[in-house]
């Protein structure tokens, strides 16, 4: 017997490749994750960047404990990351003479850490002028910053964005000037040797509507940013374009993300990494916005072995697989699934009569604190409570397979609590032949 295996331990939904031109590399992206209290609050919170020490860099607004107070400038907050890439600790805004009167963010990160690019000029004490800064990592901590001195760079208005490339040679703007096309247009400055050029407004991208927020994936040269031109899904959206041959000036039709990730509110300050974790800004309840998580990954196109109908999960099962998975809750050290986890657990189970080929398998697994024999028996209990329930609402106990390993297979480090958490789980696969 040939088992295939569906795993439903990654949740990637809203596949994004239709509309875009030929050239686009063609993605997928999961629907964002609002990331929890440690780095959301009652204030605002935007700019996210991840450092490659996996901390997270962003900016919090109109919070009392920023260095001008609530009303005065916003500050950078940091938080240390983790294994996964929704953990992080407590953040914290104490970055000395980084933080003051103006408005200050992290807006580039250099590939080895030790260098940030600082939005604000820094030239006098409490400076609200406008310019970009970089700061070096000492023994002591961040240097003092040092303002990038670019000869032409001049703004109209007081808002503008930023983002700094890793390697430190080119920084694209998001600003009004007297080239604009509308509100806020975007430009990139590049070096030239040893000297800056630019702004140049970006070709192919600009509107007569705002394009702010702009952000720079050299991985796969697109560049990213917030738009509320016409089109979208509602307020500013997020857009990506594509960069065209070795120059910064050309870039293809900017294309929207997919409604997965834009909805009627605003989304903005999107950023990803080399491995597709990707953060973003969202407005959700027509107030203040939140930092949230989303996975962008590539679409593998592999030649399907199997022709069956009955034996191949589509895109809309795998959400109902991923659905139950995400959403399976225990009581606390108990073997009782919590009521708030019905709902897709009868999803799956319809999915399963319909399918009457689809076989499950269910593996439970704990961390290693406590006795283990302990464990082993709670594994089981939680795997077999997923098991009966299944089974009263139809579905055939040969049809379903359980597993249990206590802590023997953890995916995380027990070591921490983040770790402990993501060991703690039941696993659900769908089996076939």
């Amino acid at each position: 017997m040939v088992m295939h295996y569906i795993s439903t331990g990654v949740l990637t939904i809203g596949l994004f490749s239709g509309l875009l031109a030929q050239d686009f590399p063609k993605l997928e992206f999961s629907a964002p994750q609002e990331l929890e209290g440690r780095i959301n609050s009652a204030a605002e919170e935007t700019y996210p960047l991840i450092a490659p020490d996996k901390s997270l860099y962003f900016v919090r607004s109109f919070d009392g404990r920023n260095t001008g107070g609530k009303f005065t400038g916003h500050d950078i907050w940091q938080a240390q990351g983790s294994e996964s890439p929704t953990l992080f600790t407590n953040a914290t805004n104490s970055f000395g003479i980084l933080n003051n009167l103006g408005n200050n963010a992290v807006v580039g990160i250099s590939n080895d850490g030790k260098r940030l690019y600082l939005m604000n000029s820094y030239e006098v004490e409490n400076s609200k002028k406008i310019g970009i800064s970089y700061t070096d990592r000492t023994d002591s901590g961040w240097g003092a910053p040092q303002v990038l001195d670019i000869p032409e760079l001049s703004f109209k208005g007081t808002f503008y964005g930023a983002n700094v490339s890793g390697d430190g040679n080119f920084l694209f703007l998001s600003m009004e000037a007297d080239d604009s096309e509308g509100k806020e247009d975007l430009y990139v400055v590049f070096k030239k040797g040893a000297a800056w050029e630019g702004p140049v407004p970006l070709e192919g991208v600009n509107s007569v509507d705002r394009e702010i927020s702009p952000f720079y994936d050299s991985e796969r040269q697109l560049l990213f940013f917030a738009s509320n031109r016409p089109g979208g899904s509602g307020d500013l959206d997020i857009y990506m374009s594509l960069r065209r041959g070795d120059g910064w000036i050309n870039w293809s039709e900017a294309q929207a993300l997919p409604k997965s990730v834009n909805t009627e509110n605003f989304e903005g300050y999107f950023s990803v990494t080399k491995g597709g974790d990707a953060y973003l800004a969202r407005n959700k309840r027509g107030d203040l916005t939140d930092v949230y998580y989303l996975k962008m990954s590539p679409v593998v196109e592999e030649p399907v072995v199997v022709v069956d109908p009955d034996t191949v999960v589509t895109v809309v099962e795998q959400e109902v697989l991923n659905k139950a998975f995400a959403n399976l809750e225990f009581e606390t050290g108990k073997a009782v699934i919590r009521n708030t986890s019905f709902s897709s657990l009868d999803e799956l189970a319809d999915l399963f009569k319909a399918k009457p080929k689809y076989m499950l398998l269910i593996e439970g697994h704990t961390d290693n604190v406590g006795n283990r024999n302990n464990n082993l028996t709670l594994s089981k209990n939680r795997s077999t409570a997923v098991k009966t329930y299944l089974q009263g609402k139809g579905i055939d106990g040969k049809r379903i397979t359980v597993k249990y390993y206590g802590p023997d297979k953890p995916i995380a480090d027990n070591a921490t609590e983040e770790g402990r958490q993501r060991n703690r789980r039941v696993e659900m696969k769908v089996i076939f032949e």
